[in-house]
């Protein structure tokens, strides 16, 4: 079995334990969704599954927001910063890195190993709240700002529609909303 069927079936067919309702979940939502609008599902599910590639998604989207074109070493370099220098952070991120591609996410550049941005994907409350579940269950720490969660950077490839705390309570059963302060929700998984 190749690595990335491999991936599918844990991602989708046999995934962790706890991230079983969020997948079905997910299907759900998948099932009044058409194909061509099911990519933010597929990677809330693949960050949920694969912390990595939401690794990859969050340092991607910090260089985009630094600069227009981005190069396939400064990704790796940031990403053995964060996870240590091995041979498997390059040969995976570059898995990531042509899923993105294949996805239409990032193009190429002219000159090889340059990457470009595509045009931000529309999302629906619905997928945000999918999104937001998937950003928090990728995450080490418990709770964050829904704010922050909202401007993650591992969300550079979408056109976040606001939600409120109180959209997530009503549809996303897995998420704890508290208010912080005026204006200001933390959300955590239950």
């Amino acid at each position: 079995m190749g690595i990335l069927s491999l991936y599918w079936m844990l991602t989708w067919c046999t995934p962790e334990k706890e991230l079983i309702p969020f997948r079905d979940a997910v299907l759900e939502i998948a099932k009044t969704t058409p194909i061509s609008d099911r990519i933010p599902l597929y990677w809330a599910m693949i960050s949920a599954a694969y912390p990595f590639w939401f690794g990859v998604a969050k340092q991607i989207g910090r260089l985009l927001n630094l600069q227009s074109q981005i190069t396939k070493k400064q990704i790796i370099q940031r990403l053995k910063e964060e996870y240590g220098d091995r041979e498997t952070i390059s040969r995976f991120s570059r898995y990531v890195i042509r899923s993105f591609v294949a996805w239409d996410i990032l193009e190429d550049a002219s000159v090889k190993g340059n990457y470009l941005p595509k045009k931000k994907i529309p999302t629906n409350p619905k997928q945000v709240a999918v999104l937001a579940e998937s950003t928090l269950l990728s995450m080490t720490q418990s709770s964050h700002a829904l704010k922050n969660i909202m401007d993650s950077s591992s969300l550079f490839a979408f056109n976040i529609s606001p939600i409120s705390g109180d959209y997530l309570l009503k549809n996303s059963p897995r998420i704890n909303v508290n208010q912080f302060s005026l204006g200001e929700e933390m959300i955590s998984i239950v």
